[in-house]
């Protein structure tokens, strides 16, 4: 197999041709003026394609929509999930470790033995604590605080130890206000601004009220507040102002870093004070008659799926259950959707039956148990590699089909009419928009404000300055372009770019290659069977 790519590798050649029409292609320019007819702007409902119309795009355009063998899949999750009742006996077993923590005599034993996360002996500034114990600032050594819920868990710290740190952390908030450009004016606009902001609260408005009418970064919907942080851990220029504060309160001045000009309220001040923590963390789990119940739910589920029909009548019978789809899942799938571990479902609906009976068809149901979830699955349809149907793509083909429509219809309105641009946009009407594009490249093939048109800038490089092409039928609408200049690219060294160009087809052999075996081999991929 090496020799045979290296083979295949070492064969790539450039001509010297090609160079030249890679570095034309790469440098050379053009302007042009351009009506955009947006194929939005011609209603939807005008238009419903026939299956004809269908079938003949598709046959037309069959390389477009090779497929490899597919199956849609719809399934339901019934999760084991805790329940208020699991929630409220986990908080109650956790109130009476509370109680013990207080007098346990060895603290990092007591953690290792009842909690479901590792001990850490790491000392820890306010910036790094968790935010129930930063509101109880400052802590005790030898207090137990909580228990506190955080996410799916609940949670007892107990202070073990108080030391100075080697870095300082505070607390503030601001109200950022970026300038507009990095010209001085817009710089000095900016700075005005902030500094009017600044009087009206020195003056008495409310720092968080103006954070959220006034802020330009992420923090304002929580009133421009930053939480605790290190020092050294924002730009230089607001880390010095923040911790040169004495205390808490507004800073009477602006500060500018490289963001723009900042109002900053100091809400807690510097403080080296760090913290030894032991904490229990307890993660609420279903109780086994909750997940008896759930695996009890989903047994029922499965003997009323007896068909697809009776499968799809589930959710409307339990409004509780959610009916998802993964569309023409492949064989070498990992996994249905992002369902963890559900391997085993794709290899179901690709035949294999665990179970040793018939192999797995279109209207099957099967129950799976994967980790704590219990899925109800059902192949809802399949399809064979080579052209996908006009079933399997129908919305894609008829938004195709129908912007063809549009556009033969757009360009009987623009056959035979004269004048400029401007009189053609006013023949088609709303929608039609006349605009500028310099500087495009003939391989970029993108207009700008538009889209990708390979076959109208193509255009562009070939009509002479004033003259206009034809409509044409582009990716996004109709266009018709007129050229304003065509400037061709400055020789460049064809050696260089023989090069350049040998090595990025190289790059690309490697699997170029191995599509090229795949698509001549005659080999059926059995693998979903045993893997």
């Amino acid at each position: 197999m090496s020799k045979y790519n290296a083979l295949l590798k070492n064969s790539v050649y450039v001509t010297t041709a090609e160079a030249r029409l890679f570095d034309q292609g790469q440098n050379a320019k053009t302007n042009f003026r351009y009506l955009f007819v947006p194929y939005t702007s011609v209603s939807d409902s005008a238009f419903k394609p026939t299956d004809a119309q269908l079938q003949d795009y598709l046959d037309r355009h069959k390389g477009r929509y090779k497929v490899e063998d597919g199956r849609n899949i719809e399934y339901i999750v019934v999760p084991e999930t805790a329940t208020k009742e699991d929630s409220a006996a986990l908080r109650q077993s956790v109130a009476g470790l509370a109680q013990q923590f207080r007098t346990a005599p060895n603290d990092s034993l007591f953690v290792r033995s009842n909690s479901d996360q590792p001990y850490n002996h790491a000392y820890l500034s306010p910036a790094d604590l968790p935010e129930k114990l930063r509101q109880q600032l400052p802590l005790k050594v030898g207090e137990v605080y909580g228990p506190y819920v955080e996410n799916n868990s609940l949670a007892i710290y107990k202070v073990t130890g108080a030391k100075a740190g080697a870095k300082p952390a505070a607390r503030a908030s601001h109200i950022l206000i970026k300038p507009a450009g990095t010209t001085p004016e817009a710089k000095a606009a900016a700075k005005a601004k902030a500094q009017d902001i600044l009087n009206k609260i020195k003056a008495g408005a409310d720092f968080a009220t103006m954070a959220r009418q006034f802020g330009t970064d992420g923090t304002k919907d929580q009133g421009g507040d930053l939480g605790w942080f290190d020092e050294g851990r924002m730009v230089p220029a607001f880390s010095k102002a923040v911790f040169a504060a004495s205390g808490p309160g507004l800073l009477p001045n602006l500060v500018e870093t490289s963001f723009g000009y900042h109002i900053v309220k100091v809400t807690a001040p510097k403080t080296n004070q760090t913290y030894q923590i032991a904490a229990v963390v307890k993660n609420v789990q279903p109780s086994d008659a909750t997940r008896e119940a759930a695996y009890n739910k989903a047994e029922q589920l499965q003997a009323s799926a007896s068909s697809l029909e009776a499968f799809r009548a589930l959710p409307t019978k339990d409004k509780t259950l959610q009916k998802q789809e993964a569309k023409f899942v492949t064989r070498d799938a990992q996994s249905v959707n992002n369902l963890p571990g559900s391997r085993e479902i794709v290899r179901w609906a690709f035949g294999f039956n665990p179970d040793g009976g018939s192999e797995t068809k279109v209207g099957d149901v099967r129950k799976f148990d994967i980790g704590d979830q219990h899925i109800i699955a059902a192949v809802t349809d399949a399809r064979s590699k080579g052209t996908a149907t006009i079933e399997s793509i129908r919305p894609e083909l008829t938004a195709a089909v129908r912007n063809e429509l549009k556009a033969k219809q757009i360009i009987s309105k623009l056959q035979g009419k004269a004048g400029s641009l401007e009189d053609l946009a006013k023949a088609v009407g709303n929608g039609a928009v006349v605009q500028n594009a310099e500087g495009v490249s003939l391989n970029q093939g993108t207009i700008p404000n538009v889209g990708f048109e390979p076959e109208a800038v193509g255009r562009a490089f070939s009509l002479k300055p004033g003259q206009k092409s034809a409509p044409i039928q582009g990716e996004q609408g109709v266009l018709v372009v007129e050229s304003t200049g065509v400037y061709p690219a400055t020789p460049s060294d064809l050696k260089t770019v023989r090069l350049q160009l040998a090595q990025q087809r190289q790059q690309r052999q490697d699997g170029l290659i191995y599509e090229a075996i795949k698509g001549q081999a005659k080999v059926k991929d059995n693998r979903s069977k045993f893997f």
